[in-house]
């Protein structure tokens, strides 16, 4: 199943919307055939598992393991439950069941009402974090958007400073926590902050140390006063900046106008509003101080990740004081992680 997962990664965001699914054929403990879902459209990874294998008298004595339940409905291709079953495969493997209502665990169904003995929830825990960006654009047809929201604050309770006297100022989390974010990072469609935290700290907003997908960088820019020179810029990303003054699209660059002088409720359903029209279903909010409280305060549920570290900053911008619920903490070197709603 982990070979599955592998698989999967490869596909490099080009299977979106559709889930990252890897295949493989095991003959007595052998992979002998493999593939994995390319292209939005093109086969899916049990077809290219199939096809890919040479010696075909081996299909009705080998495993088929993929990560997702196999499809059961004809879309851009004709169901794999169909291939399978006419391929001989007696014997299915499945990490996830699909969240799609069109399958929904009616793949499963079919193949063992044929006489395929099916095992279901291998690594499941694990199969459905690697397509969190799947299961959140199922959950989307509800019309709601996913949120995260994640900052570091100092052992004093500042997340950062106006303006900085040197560089390394800037830095309050570990190594190890810079890459359990970017794993979050990796986990959502979109990264939002506020054009204060633009100005400030001038991020790349992007995920550097991890595996997967780059999210779609989110800026709140009423006046519109973030520079071009930006980093954010630099990678030729795909970025959104909502503001009040334009409506505008240079090449990756969106700029969206919306009405900043409404409720923080109205703001924030705008916000999510046009996120969907893009095709945006989960968002880690990054801050600062300004944006967090505003989307706490605008009543929209979400997971908090809130980052402490010994750094000392002595003053600066006040870490936000929210009463989240916390239910767990783990520990990343020197710094506490904790999880709250």
């Amino acid at each position: 199943m982990r070979r599955c997962l592998e698989l999967a990664a490869l596909s490099n965001g080009e299977e979106y919307p559709n889930p990252k699914v890897g295949a493989v054929l095991v003959h007595k403990g052998r992979i002998v055939a493999e593939g994995y879902h390319r292209k939005y459209g093109e086969a899916h990874a049990e077809v290219n598992a199939i096809r890919s294998l040479k010696e075909t008298g081996l299909l009705t004595v080998s495993t088929l393991f993929v990560n997702l339940e196999p499809c059961n409905h004809t879309g851009k291709t004709p169901p794999c439950t169909d291939l399978i079953l006419t391929s001989g495969i007696k014997k299915v493997v499945i990490g996830s069941k699909d969240p799609n209502p069109l399958v929904g665990g009616k793949g499963i169904e079919k193949l063992r009402s044929a006489g395929v003995e099916v095992i279901s929830g291998v690594l499941e825990e694990e199969c459905n974090e690697f397509n969190q960006l799947f299961f959140d654009y199922i959950s989307s047809q509800n019309n709601s958007v996913r949120f995260t929201v994640k900052w570091a604050e100092s052992a004093d309770g500042f997340i950062g400073k106006p303006t900085y006297s040197e560089v390394k100022e800037r830095k309050l989390s570990n190594s190890i926590s810079d890459r359990f974010v970017h794993k979050i990072r990796s986990q959502h469609k979109g990264i939002l902050i506020g054009v204060n935290t633009v100005l400030s700290d001038d991020p790349q907003l992007n995920n550097r140390f991890w595996t997967g997908d780059q999210p779609v960088k989110i800026i709140l820019d009423p006046d519109c006063k973030t520079p071009l020179s930006s980093k954010l810029f630099s990678d030729n990303a795909r970025v959104i900046l909502f503001n009040q003054l334009k409506q505008e699209k240079v090449d990756s660059i969106y700029w969206v106008k919306i009405d900043f002088f409404q409720s923080l409720s109205a703001v924030w359903n705008s916000i999510c509003a046009e996120l969907l029209k893009e095709g945006i279903y989960s968002v880690l909010i990054e801050g600062g101080k300004k944006t967090i409280e505003s989307f706490y305060h605008s009543g929209i549920k979400a997971d908090y990740i809130i980052l402490k570290t010994p750094a000392l900053l002595k003053n600066g911008i006040p870490a936000p004081n929210l009463p989240i619920e916390f239910y767990d903490q783990i520990a990343l070197g020197n710094n506490l992680v904790r999880f709250g709603r």
